[in-house]
């Protein structure tokens, strides 16, 4: 769980729902705002002429006190718990997730490498049913029957070269979920298909 981005994510998503709470619960607390106003007026002058400039400086403390606003503030702070709520059921529900995808990418992976070892075998055995039958080919056995294990011998070889194919997402797939999936996996597997 700690590997995975998606269950980081969650986890950054959740605390984010709990700061909001706080934040709407700081909404209802008094502000005091500290402002300063600097004015620079020029008056033009009547017809006679006597122009000013009219320069004002102000300064002040403002306290805002929220005395009551129906309720609002209060349906606020619930929004952001059930928000909160809400990530939290997602973030269980990730967790789940990337340890259904990780015990199904390991159980890929061990079927993949029984299968491996397995048509390993079925290739060495195909290929001595293909040398028996060329050997008794004019006398014992058909062309027919010679080209039929030829075709039995590359469909296990077809066969094999797939299960090792799988193996290889499988692996890839558990890395994923586990969050150890780095650029030199990507690249290595790029090196086994050229």
């Amino acid at each position: 769980m700690q590997g995975s981005v998606d269950v980081q994510l969650q986890r950054y998503a959740l605390h984010i729902a709990e700061y909001d709470i706080e934040r709407q619960k700081g909404n209802r607390y008094p502000t005091v705002n500290l402002f300063a106003r600097l004015n620079n007026e020029d008056q033009g002058g009547s017809l006679f002429g006597g122009t000013s400039e009219v320069e004002t400086t102000e300064f002040g403390l403002r306290l805002d006190m929220k005395l009551f606003e129906g309720g609002a503030s209060n349906s606020r702070i619930r929004e952001a718990a059930y928000r909160y709520n809400a990530e939290f059921e997602a973030l269980l529900n990730q967790k789940r997730s990337v340890a259904r995808e990780a015990r199904s990418a390991f159980y890929d992976l061990r079927t993949a490498i029984s299968k491996i070892e397995s048509l390993m075998k079925g290739i060495d055995a195909q290929r001595a049913v293909v040398d028996t039958k060329r050997r008794g080919y004019p006398s014992i056995y058909t062309n027919r029957e010679v080209l039929d294990s030829e075709r039995d011998l590359y469909s296990v070889m077809r066969d094999y070269a797939k299960s090792r194919y799988d193996y290889l997402l499988a692996d890839l797939r558990l890395k994923a979920a586990v969050g150890s999936l780095s650029e030199l996996d990507v690249e290595k597997m790029d090196a086994l298909f050229q």
